[in-house]
This record gives C-alpha cells, structure tokens and sequence, in this order.
C-alpha cells in the first residue's frame, strides 16, 4: 500500500554449498511485475461514490485490498500495493469514506481479522496512491464475517472529522489530529458464538443527516440502535429491533432510516429524529437474508436491496414509495468473463450505491464483482460489470505451468477456492476457455487442490479438488486432450477428500494421491485405485482447501514417486508406481509450517529440493538417499523450478524465502542449479501474503506467483 516503503542497496552475502560460494547480487531492474489477467472474483464488500464526482469510484474487498475506478485507463486500479508479507493483514479493508469538500482524500480501515496485527486506519491524500497511517491500531474484520460489509468509517458532511466503528474497541472519532472514544455507544466484542460461527459485536454502520448536523445514527451489532440529538456528543439507545446489523441508509430529507437485519429483513424507523418505534417493511421472499439497504440520494422515497443468497441478479427489490410496497426487478448479465459460471453475477449482493447524479444509474458488489445499470426501472434491467476489469481477487492454491505443445494453447493453470480451476492461453486476457468445474460437470471440482501435468504429454492433466471449502468430499478430474474435454476419475472416492496428485514421468496411467487419510495409486487411470503400502498413513496433508503443503512429487525422468512426512520428517520413495513407499531418509520435522513442498526439476534424473520453510532448503541428487543444506537461505517456503538461461543446462530455479543478511521474505533465482542466488525483487512484491509459485516451463525468467486474494502475479524480465 506504499505504507511503508524500503530502499534496499545491492546485496551482497555469502554462503556454501558443495564447497563453491554463493553471492547474491540485485535483479530488481530487471523484472518487471503485473497481475495475470484472470478476472478472479472475490468479495467486494462495499462501493463508495463521491458526491460530487460520479466518475470517482472507490470499491473496498475482504482480502483482496481496494480500487478505484480510472476512467482513462478503462479499469479498476489497486490501491494497496507494496505491502511486507508480515503485514499482509493490511489488505482486507472493512470501510472507506470520502472527504465531502476534497476529492483528493480518502481514508480506509485496514484490518482482515480482529486477531491479527497489523491494523489501523490510513488516509490518502491524493486519491489512493500513496497512504499514511492514523495510528487508530483498534481492531476490524474485513474477512471476519458477518462483520464484512456495512459502512464503519464515514466522514461527518458538516465537521468533515473521520469517524471510525470498530470490532469489539467501540466508536470514535478523529478530532483535531487525536483519535476520542464516543463513551455513550457499547465497544462490542468478538470470538466464537454458541453455534460456532463467529461473535462480532460492535459499530458496523454510521449514518448523517445531511440536512440536520445535531443527528447522528450508529447501528451497533449486537446492541441495536443508537441515536444522537447533539452532534454525536452523547448517544441513546432507539426503540427495540433485532441487532443482527449489515448495513443502515437514510432517506433523502432524514425522515426515514432503514437497517438491514440478517434473516429479519428490513426494519424501518419512520420521523427518525424523533421518534422510537420500529416497523418491519421486508419485501416477500423465501430468503430474508439481506446484507444491505440503500436510499436514493435522488428521490426520497426510493429504496432498494436485494436477497443476498447465490443467485440473486433477479432478487433485487425496489421501492418508491419508503418501504411500503416493494417491486421485484428481473435482471440480466453482461459479463466480461465469459468464464464466470451464468450463476455468479449478483451472488450474495453486499452494496448498493445510486450515481450521485443520475437517478436511474445504479451499481451494486457481489461476491465476485461489481454491475452497474444505466436505468433501474427499465425490464429486465440490464447490469454490466464492464468497469470491473483489473479485479483480480482470486486465491490460488495451486499453479502448474504447462510444458510446450499442449493442444490447445495452455500456458498456465491456475486452482484455488471457490473458482475451480482456469486454463490460461494469453496472460493478458481473460481465459476463453470454460474452467475445470463447468467442464467435470461435477460439484467435487468445485475446489482444485493440485494440478499435474505429464512430462511426456502436455494434453494430460489431473486435477484434484473437492466440493466446499472443507473438501470433505473430492474427486480427481483428468483429461487426455489438453482440456478440451474432462472425466472424473471413477475409481477416486468421493470421502476421500480433496488432496495431492503426482503422474509418474514415464506412465501417463500412473497417478497417486495423497488425501488427509492416506496415500494410494491408479495404474489404470483413475479407473480403479489401490491403497499404498506405507508404514504411516498420516502426516501429509491436512483438510480443507486453505493449506498450502504439497508433500508429494514424481521424478519428470524416470518412474519414482517421492513422499515428505512432515510430522515424523521420514522421506519416502516408490519404485514400484506407488505400491510401496520405503523409508529412505530422515528431512527436519516440520509439523507446523503453513508452506512447505518438495519438487523434481524436468530432464534432472533424482534430483530433489525440499523447501521447508522455517527448516530451511534442501537438495538431493541421489533420489532422497542423502541431502544437502542450501545454507544461503535461513526460511525457503516455496520453491519453483522453469526453464533454463540460455547457455546454462540446468533449469532456473525461483526461492521465495529469508537469508541471514535479509531477514524479510523475498524471492530469489539461481540458473546454475544452486551454485549462485540472485534477489529479484528488493521491494515487497506480489501482492496479498504469498501463498504458492510456479515458473514457466517455456521462458527463461518468468514465473507465477499465487496470492492470498490478489490473484495470480507474473514476474518477468524487461
């Protein structure tokens, strides 16, 4: 977020390996970084529009940072850039406001968990391109639902202070250049609730009358509604209404306040200055789950909201009259991914906003995007996220670079949650091509775990998923024509689970998986599978989508398959494609690193690295008999393996990890097989809390790096 910047000279340090010395030397003006184009949706939570400039667009996400819209460009541009991997909390942002008088200033509330640190709030004074923080440090759930959306930070229109709802610290107020608690409205809390989904109390939504400066509405998650009659002095308790708050709006004239209440729908309090009693004025539906409610700037008794399950693009509901009477509008999508399944457009809708100055222009956020109509009242109403382009919210779990002369084009593969998996051709484009789970037809590709390529056929490739994110259930997906077409693999179980798949370097019908409940093989291609003969049937993987271990690899030249146990540290082989796994070294225990993989580099018979994270890197050249530590590198969590430099016969080598002379992640090259480390970048690059990477198997210098919600990006030379 250019929050904190570093300036880092050339790098010069030392270590052994095999006897020879290893300098690390700057590659920083050499590579270049951007966003692979994906169209990866992910939460937008919220959209801010400047009153006086409708052109001035702010969007806000629950991990993937926040944006605004540049007309000229055409495009979203990320406002949270440059940020250390130790404070990737940063980028969930649970609210923006907006400076009424300069529309060079804007401010966000920067906190993804309530748990984690960092967290404060920033102010940007010229419109998000740099930031400086305002030292609140209190606590906020961007990805802490069901304290996502809602408008928390607001700027007061008649003071222009900055006020700031927390999650369980309370409201307050930035006065003068000092922050003030406003003691009158509870401070909330967070944590576990009964049913043992999350407990988050606290300010959630602030509303001004734009009319009157004396009345101020705060409604409180947990509390119910609060009202002042002086300015925000002092706060009292309105009425009686269920405290399940997502978001609050007031009409035009300050007559009328409406709150969206989960699953109670929308409660409205008419003659809002002064009076306390509450009436329910939901639309009919069958789901009352609405996150959000929003008045026309325009009309004063114009309403809208939607139900905000899946699906909902003809679940929106409008009213002219306050409430009274509601018309459900039937929509349709124009969609500049043509990848997105038809179901996403107006998926869990989160918030409205009208266009300050066209009536009829109206834009919402879902869980994958943000639309916009240019006339509400028109049938069907026509939305279309084409100022979405430059969103690129997707976390991906898993990358897999194709080797050259896949059928139809494939460069990239890319898998992770909610999204499937996508088959990229153009790194500039989104993917005309339909992801896995539209292809499997299958909702156990709902997830994609791992992706394997065949070294020997790049048309063959097995995808391993799972349906939801806890992939309790899962399947394997393979296809023998570059993607073109997909089978599930019927001798995989669905209780399973989802997990890893490797294919042998010389069988195309040679596949093993490795699931939280063990390891087996298919010499058949998936038609049947056997059980592995293993000492140990646990410590490979653990459940669920969101783990980022991937303890199981082929050699690319021969028939061995290789095995890291991470509770026990013991390295295991199969010569026997899979049927049996033997012991043959001991590797550090690493039990509770989050990221940890051993990988095989292609044409490099028994050759292995192991990057263990806090253990440190580890190489092999005797298939796991003996190993080495790479003693340049103190943390090496991930490790990515491409093509060589010309001139060298060893593939380039990419280590995302900490040296003694730089105690902060970043990400390193070697193209003489290890010998000699360089550092790429000397800035924090790539995005939210790198996760996975690969490199490309068909240019030197490229690789992929994969992001806890800003999706996937490509580093490459100049």
């Amino acid at each position: 977020m250019n929050m904190r910047r570093c300036v880092l000279g050339l790098i010069l340090c030392a270590a052994t390996w095999g006897g020879s010395t290893v300098h690390a030397e700057s590659l920083d003006s050499q590579y270049t970084w951007r966003n692979l184009s994906i169209g990866g949706g992910g939460y937008m939570t919220g959209i801010k529009i400047h009153h006086g400039n409708p052109d001035l667009i702010y969007l806000r996400t629950d991990v993937g940072g926040c944006y605004r819209y540049d007309r000229t460009l055409g495009r979203l541009v990320q406002l949270v850039t440059g940020v250390p991997y130790e404070s990737c909390n940063l980028y969930g942002i649970n609210g923006i406001a907006l400076d009424p008088v300069d529309e060079q200033v804007v401010y966000v509330a920067a906190g993804k968990y309530p748990d984690r640190r960092p967290a404060d709030v920033f102010q940007s004074q010229d419109q998000g391109r740099t930031w400086k923080p305002m030292h609140l440090d209190k606590r906020w759930g961007a990805n802490y639902h069901p304290f996502r959306t809602g408008n928390l930070l607001e700027v007061n229109p008649h003071t222009r202070e900055l006020w700031a709802g927390t999650l369980g610290d309370g409201l307050w107020r930035y006065t003068r250049g000092r922050w003030n608690k406003v003691a009158t409205i509870p401070d909330g809390s967070f944590g576990r609730s009964a049913d043992g989904g999350n407990r988050a109390e606290g300010p959630i939504a602030i509303c001004f009358d734009s009319l009157d400066s004396r009345y101020v509405y705060v409604a409180v998650r947990g509390f119910g509604l609060y009202r002042s009659v002086d300015g925000g002095e002092n706060f009292a308790q309105v009425g009686s209404i269920p405290a399940d708050f997502y978001d609050l709006s007031l009409s035009k004239g300050g007559s009328r306040l409406f709150a969206a209440v989960n699953e109670k729908g929308i409660y409205r309090l008419d003659n809002c200055r002064q009076d306390t009693v509450w009436r329910n004025v939901s639309f009919e539906d069958d789901n009352l789950r609405v996150r959000t409610v929003t008045c026309s700037p325009h009309h004063e008794d114009w309403v809208i909201s939607a139900n905000a399950q899946a699906n909902s693009l003809s679940r929106i509901f409008l009213s002219r009259d306050g409430g009274d009477s509601w018309t459900r509008l039937e929509g349709k999508a124009e969609n500049i991914v043509t990848w997105h399944p038809s179901s996403y457009p107006g998926s869990a809708i989160s918030q409205f906003a009208f266009d300050p100055r066209n009536p009829l222009k109206v834009y919402f956020t879902d869980w994958y995007s943000f639309y916009k109509t240019e006339n509400i009242l028109a049938s069907p109403v026509r939305w279309d996220n084409k100022m979405a382009y430059g969103h690129e919210e997707m976390v991906p779990v898993t990358l897999a670079s194709s080797p050259s002369g896949n059928s139809q084009g494939v460069l990239l593969y890319v898998g992770g949650a909610d999204l499937s998996a996508l088959q990229i051709t153009d790194l500039d484009r989104y993917s005309s091509l339909p992801n896995i789970r539209s292809l499997s037809r299958s909702n156990l590709m709902q997830e994609v775990s791992d992706i394997a390529c065949y070294e020997k056929d790049p048309d063959v490739v097995a995808f391993c998923g799972g349906q939801g994110w806890a992939m309790s259930r899962g399947g394997l997906a393979i296809t023998t024509d570059g993607g073109k077409t997909l089978r599930m693999a019927p001798g995989y179980l669905p209780q399973w689970g989802g997990g890893k798949v490797a294919i042998s370097g010389v069988d195309s019908l040679n596949l093993v998986v490795v699931t939280p409940d063990g390891v087996r093989y298919t010499v058949d291609g998936g038609e049947t599978f056997q059980e592995s003969a293993l000492q140990q049937k646990e410590g490979y993987i653990r459940s669920g989508i969101f783990q980022y271990v991937n303890p199981l690899c082929s050699d690319k030249v021969n028939g061995r398959y290789y095995l890291y146990n991470r509770n026990t540290g013991a390295f295991l082989v199969s010569e026997d494609k899979g049927a049996h796994f033997v012991e043959r070294s001991v590797l550090p225990v690493a039990k509770d690193e989050r990221k940890l993989m051993i990988t095989t580099p292609p044409g490099q018979a028994n050759h292995l690295f192991a990057a263990l994270g806090s253990q440190g890197l580890y190489f092999s050249s005797e298939a796991g008999a003996s190993w080495t530590k790479v003693e340049f590198f103190t943390h090496a969590s991930l490790i990515a393996i491409g093509k060589e430099a010309p001139g060298e016969d060893y593939p380039a080598l990419y280590v995302w990890g900490k040296t003694r002379e730089l105690a902060a992640y970043r990400f390193y090259r070697s193209i003489d097989g290890g010998k000699r480390w360089d550092l790429v970048n000397e800035q924090p690059q790539a995005g939210n809390e790198t996760q996975v990477m690969c490199a490309d198997r068909n240019t030197f210098g490229r690789f992929y790096v994969g992001t806890n919600g800003t999706g996937v990006f490509i580093a490459e030379l100049k």
